[in-house]
């Protein structure tokens, strides 16, 4: 079971309807793990392009679309990268309605 914490908000994100272009939210915290190298989790995955694990508070995750985008830029670099998100996940711990897990893939990055 993967535990959270809010420290793990590093990111800032605009949530994104299903044209990419319409900002639904913004400036919401996330975290982002990049799936790829654990084994576990690239044999649990539902689709074959997920690439990415952003995490968002529930709150914030629940205008967020089936189909939709999470735009996040990084603070170091200003590099703003453009996810389109493959599923939403509940994890349940601690408790339920916490935390949403957005499983996603890299649309595009921009320097």
């Amino acid at each position: 079971m993967r535990q959270h914490a809010a420290k793990e908000m590093r990111y800032w994100a605009n949530i994104l309807d299903t044209d990419g272009a319409t900002v639904l939210v913004s400036q919401v915290g996330a975290a982002i793990e990049d799936l790829s190298g654990r084994r576990l989790e690239q044999a649990q995955l539902m689709s074959a392009e997920t690439t990415h694990m952003i995490l968002l508070r529930y709150a914030d995750g629940l205008p967020l679309p089936n189909q939709g985008y999470v735009q996040v830029t990084d603070p170091g670099s200003g590099a703003t990268t453009l996810y389109i998100v493959d599923y939403l996940l509940d994890p349940r711990a601690p408790r339920p309605r916490v935390w949403t897990e957005v499983y996603c893939h890299v649309e595009r990055t921009n320097s």
